[in-house]
């Protein structure tokens, strides 16, 4: 299997091609809802059968994808570099390179009970600002949040939540001598 660095330049031309035939916003949305599918189905398995031929993959993306012949083309030259079975980082790298050139953030909220659209509006402002980025936040449930909101966005976590908080005061409890020990005496 070849390494991530030879699968760059696959993705790298496939958004330069998207780009030049002014497709970018059309392949990103098809993009995003094909990383689903491969995230929640076998479609990989599906892809990197190589006892299946090129033709009957063809007509099943055929029906999948409809007119999308760019996007049909770039899977079967995935398939026929025997790269496919690294098609989730491929799309996963595609957004990469259309967030960072669109100077977009994209990261997951996580409140403890019902979505809160006006915090979600006021937190996605705040860091839009402060980044001057677009941001972009799936708001999901956490039920192992007490209350509070949790927000991660790549490698940056904040943690505002009350589960956080006690868990922050236990630790600061039982590090302090002669608050609390670890055998539960005093």
């Amino acid at each position: 299997m070849k390494n991530n660095q030879n699968i760059l330049p696959f993705v790298e031309a496939f958004y330069q091609l998207a780009k030049e035939q002014k497709n970018l916003n059309k392949t990103i949305l098809l993009i995003k809802e094909t990383l689903q599918a491969v995230l929640n189905t076998n479609f990989i398995d599906f892809l990197a059968d190589y006892n299946l031929d090129l033709e009957n993959k063809k007509k099943t993306l055929d029906k999948i994808y409809k007119k999308e012949q760019l996007f049909i083309n770039w899977i079967l030259v995935l398939i026929e570099n025997k790269i496919v079975r690294k098609f989730d980082f491929i799309l996963k790298k595609f957004i990469q390179i259309y967030n960072n050139e669109n100077k977009i953030v994209e990261g997951n909220i996580y409140f403890a009970h019902k979505k809160n659209l006006k915090d979600l509006n006021k937190i996605t402002n705040v860091i839009s600002k402060k980044w001057t980025k677009k941001v972009y936040l799936d708001a999901k449930i956490d039920g192992e949040l007490i209350g509070g909101v949790k927000l991660i966005i790549g490698d940056n976590v904040w943690d505002n939540s009350i589960l956080k908080k006690l868990n922050d005061l236990t630790e600061e409890l039982i590090n302090k001598k002669g608050l609390i020990t670890l055998d539960g005496e005093y």
